[in-house]
């Protein structure tokens, strides 16, 4: 990962939580590795809670295919061919929580997801994640609202 400064560490367990996933979608992405393996690996004695990582690392295999459907036009729309591989993963994992755990505030997916790319992402790449997720939040309250 490609970490520019000291990363802070997370607040509470579902923030660590949401960095152990992002973790895992990235490196599950470049090792090839099923996600809950690398998730498994990853974990080691870190504080977190456990079911609510589990459940989104499920949803992301129940629904990767939608996700990268969701983000794709998203992302050509933004021009964000600078987006890392780093902050795709960081935007998958908060795009689960946006559009399939409605009882997740899309502000606290998106600020959590900003804090992740601000510490692990390349420097303003946290511009690119936080306009992604605004876009999805947009899309999904309005298919939502329909």
């Amino acid at each position: 990962m490609n970490i520019h400064t000291e990363p802070q560490p997370p607040i509470n367990k579902r923030s660590a939580s949401r960095e152990l996933v992002f973790q895992s979608i990235y490196t599950a992405h470049l090792s090839s590795e099923p996600v809950m393996k690398v998730y498994e690996d990853v974990v080691q004695d870190r504080k977190h809670d456990r079911s609510y990582a589990k459940k989104l690392l499920c949803l992301y295999d129940q629904h990767i295919d939608e996700l990268n459907q969701a983000l794709k036009g998203k992302i050509n729309t933004l021009k964000a061919s600078t987006l890392s591989e780093v902050e795709r993963s960081i935007v998958l994992m908060a795009t689960i929580e946006i559009l399939y755990m409605p009882n997740v505030p899309s502000k606290v997916c998106i600020n959590e997801a900003i804090i992740l790319a601000k510490n692990y992402g390349a420097p303003g790449g946290y511009r690119l994640v936080n306009g992604i997720l605004d876009q999805v939040t947009k899309a999904y309250r309005s298919q939502a609202s329909s």
